[in-house]
């Protein structure tokens, strides 16, 4: 039976870090905001995404500026040291409600209400300035449609921008959106309860199915490549297979943050490391329907969504979508939760349910 350090050492297994340049492209970005508050829920930063191109462009927006969800979409500074972020990592229906267009010369405006989101109570009062994060994903004008049969492929951009600079003084503290900590599995209906609690179980079996195929068969398969290229690092397997308590999802049904909604699935609250499962969530199925005929990238697998969010507690970036997954440069793939979710649910459909690879004579 799969454990919890089980997963840890799936997801330890694929932890490295590549890098590969951004390509320049007509967007701007300015920040717009006060330059100084006496109390920090008067922080409220408006930014401006310009398309100074001749074409219309559509653009990946979770965690970046054009988010409008509490993720992070600025990298915060204080004296030179980063400020640590503590608002969400969010799970979402790969497809139009995942992106924005911006046309030829226009420009969008998002709000952003930062005042929950970064540990300004820990920074101390001070001056502050607040980066935008700008290295957007554009999808490729080759690829057209995200709903199309061919394979879309993202376009690497990054913008032009500047930096704003405020000085915080006063109540550094937003009472308004502390968040608690809330006990394992809490949910007050007994159907959802229920749920969640099959649906962790299938993560852990999803992550050691994952886990076991890439011990038999290392890091040269098509399925590997296609997900988990340029992964893997064996001091990170020693450190995520012996801490147990990293996999220690408190989960609840409640949406305490406002997040749900715009195809939001499931959203993990970085401060208290609390994941919330949205009502869309609760629509997923178990994963031995990938052996009656549903297929790994419809992403509709309630563990795999599970373990997106574990990873998206333990990396940087959210998902995309399997097809879009396969296309992400080298320095967002082991970074990006949801190569491990395609790559644990495609494993299991193809190897699992027909019994073969590793898992001949498996029950």
């Amino acid at each position: 039976m799969p454990t919890a350090p089980a997963v840890l050492l799936f997801l330890g297994l694929l932890a490295f870090v590549g890098a590969n340049p951004l390509q320049p492209h007509g967007l701007t970005v300015s920040i717009a905001g006060p330059t100084a508050v006496t109390t920090i829920a008067d922080l409220e930063l408006t930014a401006h995404v310009t398309n100074t191109g001749p074409q219309s462009i559509k653009i990946l927006k979770y965690s970046t500026v054009l988010d409008d969800l509490p993720t992070r979409s600025f990298a915060v500074t204080k004296d030179n040291t980063d400020v640590e972020f503590l608002g969400i990592k969010a799970s979402a229906i790969s497809g139009d409600a995942t992106f924005v267009t911006i046309g030829a010369g226009e420009t969008v405006t998002i709000q952003h209400k930062v005042a929950s989101l970064y540990d300004f109570s820990g920074a101390g009062t001070g001056s502050y300035t607040f980066i935008p994060i700008t290295s957007f994903q554009v999808v490729s004008e080759s690829t057209g449609n995200l709903q199309a049969s061919a394979i879309p492929t993202f376009l690497p951009v990054e913008a032009s921008s500047t930096s704003h600079l405020v000085h915080i003084s006063g109540t550094l503290v937003d009472e308004r959106a502390l968040g608690k900590r809330v006990s394992f599995q809490t949910c007050a209906d007994p159907t959802k309860l229920t749920f969640m609690n099959a649906a962790y179980k299938d993560t852990n079996e999803l992550a050691y199915f994952g886990l076991l195929y890439i011990l038999t068969y290392g890091g040269v398969t098509s399925e590997y490549l296609a997900y988990l290229e340029h992964t893997g690092d064996s001091a990170n397997v020693m450190h995520f297979s012996s801490d147990s308590d990293s996999l220690w999802c408190s989960m609840s049904c409640t949406d305490d943050h406002g997040a749900c909604g715009n195809g939001v699935i499931a959203y993990t609250w970085i401060a208290t490391k609390n994941i919330y499962f949205c009502p869309l969530f609760f629509t997923e199925v178990p994963s031995t329907t990938l052996c009656q005929g549903d297929d790994f990238s419809n992403r509709d697998i309630r563990g795999g969504t599970v373990l997106r969010e574990v990873c998206g507690r333990l990396f940087i970036f959210s998902n995309y979508g399997c097809a879009l997954d396969t296309t992400l440069p080298d320095n967002r793939v082991d970074r990006n939760a949801d190569n491990y979710n395609c790559f644990s649910t495609l494993i299991y459909q193809r190897y699992y349910c027909t019994r073969t690879g590793p898992f001949v004579g498996v029950p």
